[in-house]
């Protein structure tokens, strides 16, 4: 099991993965949990992530 910051993600006994965070209350109505989620599917969540990240590198850079 990994956690960054608020996020933690881990593997079900079912061999699912599953992403939860520790939220601050007022974030409580804007949550989104992710749970039993197949490895294709985590593996393709992963890849949108780096690729969010990029884009806000290249942002960041060039405002």
């Amino acid at each position: 099991m990994s956690s960054n910051k608020h996020v933690t993600i881990g593997v079900e006994p079912t061999g699912a993965v599953r992403l939860s965070a520790a939220l601050q209350p007022e974030e409580s109505r804007h949550d989104l949990f992710i749970r039993d989620v197949e490895p294709a599917a985590a593996r393709a969540l992963a890849i949108e992530l780096l690729q969010a990240a990029d884009e806000a590198d290249a942002v960041q850079r060039h405002p």
